[in-house]
């Protein structure tokens, strides 16, 4: 309680995790403003041939990838990762069709987890560092109200971070906002794209910001696949969670 006092004190921010979890111990890729680039080798290469050979090792193609981020939101922090999916590879993910999948399904899925683990400066994620890569649907009408993947009623949930990987964007509508942010921000998602943003701020909080919404669908669909990652240490096992602090509070 005294280090809740301290903190509200000093940020004006509720202190909503576990009162020995002190600070953030995933990656942070920085984003001091936005626009702010950065680039990263990635030694998995892309997936080329149709869905059905998903398990051909000649189709897995062998060098490095070259990955391009950029900056698109501070608060919430906000980052795009530029082709993080190759043309087959959503074609693949396409393929299955929307439901949760684990990175044992398939060798290309295996192949698109060491690439996001990559992204995130480690070898590989763990079971106790990842969700299943869920594939979502919006159709034509339909939108996602502003949600969030922890549970401000949940002290022990760590979840610091979400990678959305579209597959297929709306030719009108489909924009992804942060209604908590302090500025702004829409996003037209790019298929191939990834865009991370963080649940979780460096200290090691939740980040209220971080609540996502999708404006309604007006042509065609959105189809994205989501990755929630875990702080492995107090992971909460497949949890999904959608708890909303308000406005006032964050």
């Amino acid at each position: 309680m005294k280090q809740a006092k301290k903190y509200y004190k000093q940020s004006r921010r509720f202190w909503y995790v576990e009162s020995d979890k002190t600070r953030g111990k995933g990656f942070f890729w920085p984003a001091s403003q936005v626009g702010q680039k950065n680039r990263l080798t990635n030694k998995k290469g892309f997936f080329t041939c149709e869905p059905n050979e998903a398990d051909k090792d000649a189709c897995f193609a062998k060098g490095t990838t070259r990955l391009k981020l950029k900056t698109i939101s501070v608060k919430p922090r906000a980052i795009e990762v530029e082709q993080v999916l190759g043309e087959k590879e959503i074609a693949y993910l396409l393929s299955l069709g929307a439901g949760s999948y684990g990175q044992e399904h398939s060798k290309v899925l295996k192949q698109i987890y060491d690439r996001v683990a990559g992204l995130f400066r480690t070898k590989k994620l763990k079971a106790d560092q990842a969700e299943d890569l869920t594939v979502v649907e919006y159709l034509t009408g339909s939108s996602q109200a502003p949600a969030a993947d922890f549970d401000v009623k949940d002290c022990s949930n760590n979840a610091w971070a979400t990678l959305l990987l579209p597959l297929e964007v709306a030719a009108e509508g489909g924009i992804l906002s942060f209604p908590n942010g302090n500025y702004p921000f829409e996003y037209k998602p790019v298929a191939g794209n990834g865009v991370i943003y963080y649940n979780q701020l460096t200290d090691g909080n939740v980040d209220g910001q971080a609540a996502y919404e999708f404006s309604e669908v007006k042509k065609g669909n959105v189809k994205l696949a989501k990755l929630v990652l875990w702080n492995p240490e107090h992971a909460c096992g497949d949890k999904r969670f959608t708890g909303l602090a308000e406005k006032d509070e964050l």
